[in-house]
C-alpha cells in the first residue's frame, strides 16, 4: 500500500513540473524531439509599412531679370475732357527673392507713336515712361504666382499745338499679379493710375487709368 503511494506521488510530481512547458506552447518535433513553442522563440507580428510620404513642393525663385511687352487699355482724363485708347508699353526689370516675398523694380516705357494715341485739348501725348518699385508676396504650394504692389515716379512727353515739347513729372501706382510658367517665361497683368499735376504749357492736371496683360522672358 505504501508503495502506491509513493509512485502516485512521482507521477503528481512529475505532472506538476511539466504542466509549465505545456504552457508555454504546444510542442513541436525539432531535430527528432520534441520541444515548446517557447524553445522556438514567439511568432513575430506582421510588419506594417507606412504609406510613402508625398514630396515636399519646392519653391520656385524670382530672382533674375526680366524683359517683356504688355498690352492693354487706357484712360487719360483732365478738368474739360478725356481720352482712351488702346495702348501698349515696353517693361524690363529686376526681381529679389527673399523666401515667402519678393522685390524688385521695373522700367516702363510707352511710345505713344506705337503703343496708343492720346491727347488733351492742347497736348499730344508722345511718350510716357516710369521707375516702379514693386514688393511681392507668393502664393501657391511652389509659389508660381506673385501678386505685387508698386509705386514710383512716371514722366510723360506732350507736344503742344505749335509743335513745342513738354515733359512732365508725375507718379504711377499699381497692383499686378504675375505667374512663373518656367524658368524662362512668365505672364504679368495689372492695373495703374498714374497722376500729372502739370502738363504742357498751359500746366494742365491729367490723370490717367490703365489695365494690361503681357509676357516677358526671364534671364
Amino acid at each position: 500500500m505504501k508503495q502506491k503511494h509513493r509512485i502516485l506521488t512521482i507521477a503528481l510530481a512529475s505532472g506538476l513540473a511539466a504542466a509549465p512547458a505545456l504552457a508555454e506552447g504546444p510542442l513541436t518535433l525539432e531535430g527528432g524531439a520534441l520541444s515548446s513553442a517557447s524553445k522556438m522563440g514567439t511568432v513575430a507580428d506582421p510588419v506594417v509599412e507606412a504609406p510613402p510620404m508625398a514630396p515636399v513642393p519646392t519653391m520656385v525663385d524670382w530672382t533674375g531679370g526680366y524683359a517683356g511687352v504688355a498690352l492693354g487699355v487706357g484712360r487719360a482724363s483732365w478738368d474739360d475732357g478725356s481720352s482712351s485708347d488702346v495702348l501698349g508699353n515696353l517693361f524690363a526689370g529686376y526681381m529679389f527673392d527673399m523666401g515667402d516675398y519678393v522685390i524688385g523694380a521695373d522700367l516702363n516705357y510707352a511710345p505713344a507713336s506705337v503703343f496708343g494715341d492720346f491727347s488733351t485739348a492742347s497736348e499730344e501725348l508722345r511718350a510716357a515712361w516710369g521707375l516702379v518699385g514693386r514688393a511681392g508676396v507668393k502664393l501657391g504650394a511652389e509659389g508660381r504666382t506673385l501678386a505685387s504692389v508698386g509705386v514710383g515716379p512716371s514722366w510723360v512727353r506732350t507736344r503742344d499745338a505749335g509743335g513745342d515739347g513738354n515733359t512732365a513729372v508725375g507718379v504711377t501706382a499699381g497692383v499686378g499679379v504675375d505667374y512663373m510658367i518656367d524658368d524662362n517665361w512668365m505672364l504679368r497683368s495689372g492695373l495703374s493710375y498714374s497722376r500729372f499735376g502739370s502738363v504742357g504749357a498751359n500746366d494742365i492736371s491729367v490723370n490717367s487709368v490703365a489695365a494690361h496683360v503681357g509676357a516677358a522672358f526671364r534671364f
